[in-house]
């Protein structure tokens, strides 16, 4: 019997294998090469991340989406709990991670919010020593930070520092907008406050780095909730009674957070300049806003 013909690609299929091909290969080596950023920026030695890692891997988020994907799986190894990294690796982890949460593509953060697991480190321990351990301690409370951080993300669908003035400013920011971004505001900014205590041990450079990154975000976070407390005030007394509940808890958190931010950049101003000087909130309002929730009971 005859043999079949065997049927040749055109030109244009030949072509467009060839470039299939070829991209392939792109991705694999480029693949390689984020692991060996990721890999060199995250190193043992008690040195800041080296800025042109750094740099590869942000340029990096902005490319092919799986890019993303390589890049956290990179992260996430140097993050493991059982035979951990020495604590240096384990920190420069999470300050590139916050780097690339603020400086890389929205898409970073996107898909960062269904690997939030990489930040669960309440086992993360350097035994090595004593002063080992007390970084260990401040690791896994930083990683507490992140995670709130990606958690704004996610109920907000805002990147801290690019958008979350305009989206708390917009006229589509309505009461229910609010009730729900600000508690997501409030608990990034009562995971901020909760590291002052580790502000006494400031006593190398990766440390420093990630309260100036911490201290940073700062400022909008604050400015942007005042702006939410504000718009949420405007509206108060004609809220219903389970909103303005949920009002009146808002605002005593608010206050009692700004006392704190104020305390934490009175220790931080030692290393770090221009720290901005926090107006306390009013305590003497909360009374007013009670008496409104109880005028609705």
């Amino acid at each position: 019997s005859s043999q079949p013909t065997p049927v040749l690609p055109t030109p244009t299929e030949q072509h467009t294998c060839s470039v299939r091909f070829r991209l392939l290969l792109q991705m694999s080596s480029s693949s390689s090469a984020l692991r060996t950023a990721v890999s060199k920026a995250t190193s043992r030695s008690l040195v800041e991340p080296k800025e042109k890692h750094v740099r590869r891997l942000v340029i990096a988020t902005q490319e092919l989406k799986k890019t993303n994907e390589t890049i956290l799986t990179a992260l996430a190894k140097r993050l493991r709990v059982r035979r951990p990294y020495p604590w240096t690796v384990a920190l420069k982890t999470l300050i590139v991670t916050h780097r690339l949460m603020i400086e890389g593509d929205v898409g970073f953060l996107n898909y960062l919010k269904y690997s939030t697991q990489m930040f669960e480190l309440r086992s993360y321990s350097d035994t090595t020593s004593q002063a080992t351990q007390q970084q260990s301690s401040f690791i896994r409370r930083y990683g507490i930070y992140l995670q709130r951080q990606v958690e704004l993300y996610r109920v907000s669908k805002v990147q801290l520092t690019k958008e979350t003035k305009q989206a708390l400013l917009s006229s589509e920011a309505s009461v229910p907008d609010l009730l729900q971004i600000l508690p997501a505001l409030l608990s990034l900014l009562d995971a901020l406050v909760e590291t002052k205590e580790y502000l006494a041990v400031v006593n190398n450079v990766l440390i420093q780095k990630a309260f100036h990154l911490m201290l940073r975000d700062s400022k909008p976070l604050f400015q942007n909730l005042n702006i939410g407390i504000i718009k949420l005030l405007d509206e108060f007394f004609q809220l219903d009674l389970i909103s303005a509940r949920s009002g009146v808890q808002i605002y005593r958190r608010f206050a009692s957070s700004s006392v704190s931010l104020g305390e934490m950049y009175q220790k931080a101003s030692s290393f770090i300049s221009s720290l901005p000087v926090v107006n306390q909130a009013p305590a003497t309002l909360i009374e007013t806003l009670e008496e409104y929730v109880e005028s609705l009971e």
